[in-house]
C-alpha cells in the first residue's frame, strides 16, 4: 500500500494530541513540502486551517507568509463564529427550558470548549440539539416563537417528524448558523441503536464562555461521535485507515478533520475514557461491527486500547468501490447529490439494513440462543418486510411533501443571504463547514 501524500501526513500531525502530534516530525515534513497551495486547499476542505496554523506555530515550522496569514485569519473567524454559536446556543436552550423541554447538545460547541484551546480552533457550522421524541413538537413550537423557521425549500415539518431524525431551523440574523433539532440520535435505517435516554442518563454540564451547556457523558459522546464519523464516511476499513485524510477528502464522503480530532482528544485528554464502559455500551448499542475499523485505527496510533471486534469493514469498502463503479456508469445518479452521498449510498444502506443477517436479528429483537431457526427466520422476514413498507411509505410521502413545500415557499427568499452561503473561513470551492 502506497505511503500517504506529504500533505495528508502533515494534516494528521496537526491534530493537537500527543499520540499524533510530534513537533520534530511535523517540522521535518513541513520543510520538505513544496505544494503549500495543495496543503492549504485540503485544510480548507477539511475545516482544519486554524488547526494547521496552530501546529505550524507550535512546531516553529517554516511556511510561506500567505499560509501564515490564511491560518491566522481562519482562527480569527473561528473565534468570532464560536462566540456567536455559544450565544445562539444559550438563547435556544433558555427558550426550550421555558417551554419545559430538556435538551442535550451534541458535538460542536461543548466539544470545542472542553477539548480545544482556544475553542475557535474547532469549526462550527450548525448547532445540534437532542430532545425526547415526545418533546419534539413542544421544542419545535418554542423555537418558532424565538424566530426560527424552516429554511426555504424545506419539506413540511410533518415529513421530517414521520420519516427523519432531525429538522433544520434558521433564524434571521444568524442564517449562516442553522440549528438542528434532533429527536433520535441516528437515522431510522441504522444497524446500531443509540437510545436517547441512554445519552441523557449520565449527562453533564460543560462550561462554555460563562454559561453551562448540557452534553452526554464522555463515553457516550465518544461512541456517538464514532457512529457519526463512520456514517458520514460510509465505512472505515483498511483502505480508510491507510490514509484517513484521503478518505475524508473524497467528495462522496465529505469528512472533517475535527471529527477525528474530537475522538483523539476525548480519549487522551484527562480524565480520559473508561474503556470497559465504552466496550460494554458498544455491544449494547450494536456498534461493535460498525466501529471495528475505526477502533482498530485508533488503537494503531496509540489512542485506544486494542480491541477484539467483529470484521466487516473490508466488505464495507468493497461495497463502496462497487457503488463508485455504478456511479461512474450513471453519473446523473450522483451529480445531484454532490457525490455519492445520497442516492446510491442510501440504497446500499437500506439494503444492508433490510437484510442484516441472523445474528443482528437476534440482537435487535432480543432473541435468546434457544430461539429456533424457524423463529429467527420468521423474524428476519418480518424485519425485511417492515423495512420495505417503511421505505415505500417514505417514497409515497416524498412527492406530495415536495409539492406542498413548493407551494408554501413559492416566491420566498432563500434562507441564506448570498454572502452567508459559506461559513466563515470557507473558500468558494470548499464545502460549508459542518459539525
Amino acid at each position: 500500500m502506497s505511503r500517504p501524500p506529504l500533505e495528508n501526513r502533515l494534516l494528521l500531525l496537526a491534530i493537537p494530541s500527543g499520540a499524533l502530534r510530534d513537533a520534530d516530525e511535523f517540522r521535518r515534513l513541513a520543510s520538505e513540502l513544496r505544494d503549500w497551495d495543495g496543503l492549504l486547499n485540503a485544510a480548507e476542505r477539511l475545516g482544519a486551517v486554524a488547526l494547521l496554523g496552530k501546529a505550524l506555530d507550535d512546531a516553529e515550522a517554516p511556511r510561506p507568509a500567505a499560509v501564515d496569514e490564511a491560518c491566522r485569519a481562519a482562527l480569527v473567524r473561528g473565534t468570532l463564529r464560536m462566540a456567536l454559536a455559544t450565544r445562539v446556543l444559550s438563547e435556544a436552550l433558555a427558550a426550550l427550558r421555558r417551554a419545559g423541554v430538556e435538551a442535550l447538545v451534541l458535538k460542536g460547541v461543548p466539544l470545542a470548549h472542553e477539548l480545544y484551546d482556544p475553542p475557535g480552533l474547532r469549526p462550527i457550522g450548525d448547532i445540534d440539539l437532542l430532545v425526547r421524541s415526545a418533546d419534539r413538537a413542544a421544542a419545535f413550537r418554542a423555537l418558532l416563537a424565538e424566530g426560527y423557521a424552516l429554511p426555504a425549500g424545506s419539506l413540511p415539518r410533518s415529513f421530517y417528524f414521520h420519516h427523519h431524525f432531525h429538522v433544520t431551523l434558521v433564524r434571521q440574523g444568524a442564517e449562516g448558523l442553522p440549528l438542528e433539532l434532533h429527536w433520535q440520535a441516528q437515522p431510522r435505517f441504522s444497524l446500531s441503536r443509540i437510545p436517547v435516554d441512554a445519552l441523557r442518563a449520565r449527562s453533564r454540564m460543560i462550561p462554555c464562555a460563562g454559561t453551562e451547556v448540557p452534553a452526554p457523558n464522555r463515553e457516550e459522546t465518544f461512541l456517538y461521535l464514532v457512529q457519526h464519523f463512520v456514517r458520514h464516511l460510509i465505512t472505515f476499513g483498511p483502505e480508510s485507515a491507510a490514509d484517513p485524510v484521503a478518505a475524508m477528502l473524497e467528495p462522496a464522503r465529505r469528512g472533517r478533520l475535527t471529527w477525528l480530532a474530537d475522538l483523539v482528544l476525548l480519549a487522551r485528554r484527562p480524565p480520559g475514557l473508561d474503556w470497559d464502559r465504552v466496550d460494554r455500551l458498544e455491544r449494547e448499542w450494536g456498534l461493535s461491527s460498525e466501529s471495528a475499523g475505526l477502533r482498530r485505527y485508533l488503537a494503531s496510533i496509540g489512542v485506544a486500547p486494542e480491541v477484539v471486534a467483529p470484521g466487516g469493514s473490508a466488505s464495507g469498502e468493497a461495497s463502496l468501490r462497487r457503488i463508485r463503479r455504478i456511479a461512474g456508469l450513471f453519473p446523473s445518479m450522483a451529480r445531484a447529490s454532490g457525490g455519492l452521498q445520497l442516492r446510491p449510498i442510501l440504497i446500499a444502506r437500506l439494503w444492508r439494513f433490510a437484510f442484516p443477517g441472523a445474528e443482528w436479528i437476534r440482537w435487535r429483537y432480543g432473541l435468546g440462543s434457544d430461539a429456533s431457526r424457524i423463529g429467527v427466520a420468521f423474524r428476519v422476514l418480518g424485519h425485511a418486510a417492515g423495512v420495505v413498507l417503511a421505505a415505500a411509505w417514505m417514497g409515497v410521502a416524498l412527492p406530495s411533501a415536495w409539492v406542498r413545500s413548493r407551494i408554501t415557499h413559492r416566491g420566498a427568499p432563500s434562507s441564506l443571504p448570498k454572502s452567508d452561503r459559506s461559513a466563515p473561513g470557507a473558500s468558494p470551492n470548499c464545502p460549508r463547514q459542518i459539525t
